[in-house]
């Protein structure tokens, strides 16, 4: 079982920075499969806080934050080591901006109505530096992406467009492509050079059905790893 509290960002008294804040609490088992009798368990507590400093300069977006994630675990690989604290700390920032174009469509398409098609066109470039964990993931049971969170220092880019309707009066998404990539400096763990890149599709041409379809491709192994 899991409980999770989210707060989103909200602005701190009458400053321009915004705090949000996370946190999950998970009771976690994993069974191996037979005729392995071996089971991982453990209690986590993730908590995370991220200021950020928003700022518009013109028709840019320009967001920096800093982060703190603090994660309790009850166990871990090594008894001797049971209830600790991992404490990792982030920095980064967001460059984005928006363009956008609304073109003179009605149409009735088997059923997927178009009032009006609006393009949205969103670039961004993000940079992230995460130091180094205070406690390993190598001596943590992976039960998933928070226990591998490890040190990390890359450039982020992505290009997300976006084909917008109206449909009872409200503004839907009808069609959303994302592309996104990363650039590993060199002072992240392994290889440097460009990582994954991902593709996300959403395809809605009607209320009540979604369409949805992600890949991944690894730049540096030249192949597809996941459909």
């Amino acid at each position: 079982p899991e409980f999770g509290f989210s707060l989103g960002s909200q602005q701190i008294a009458n400053s321009d920075f915004y705090l949000q804040s996370d946190s999950l609490f998970s009771n976690l088992a994993l069974y191996n499969a037979a005729p392995s009798d071996i089971r991982l368990q453990t209690t986590r507590l993730d908590t995370k806080n991220r200021i950020s400093y928003p700022k518009k300069v013109s028709f840019i977006e320009f967001t920096p934050y800093v982060e703190q994630r603090e994660t309790f675990y009850t166990k871990t690989k090594e008894i001797s080591r049971y209830n600790i604290i991992r404490s990792i700390f982030e920095t980064g920032a967001t460059l984005s901006t928006k363009f956008y174009r609304t073109f003179d469509v009605e149409a009735d398409i088997f059923g997927m109505t178009i009032n009006k098609l609006r393009h949205v066109i969103t670039p961004a470039v993000t940079y992230l530096y995460t130091h180094t964990p205070s406690f390993p993931a190598a001596e943590l049971d992976t039960f998933d992406a928070i226990d591998s969170l490890t040190r990390a220092h890359n450039l982020g880019f992505s290009l997300e467009n976006r084909f917008q309707t109206k449909r009872s009066g409200k503004n839907v998404d009808l069609l959303r492509i994302l592309g996104s990539t990363d650039f590993l400096l060199k002072e992240n763990p392994g290889k440097g050079s460009f990582g994954n890149v991902k593709s996300d599709i959403e395809f809605r041409p009607v209320d009540w059905i979604t369409f949805h379809s992600d890949t991944t491709y690894s730049a540096q192994e030249s192949k597809l790893s996941k459909m």
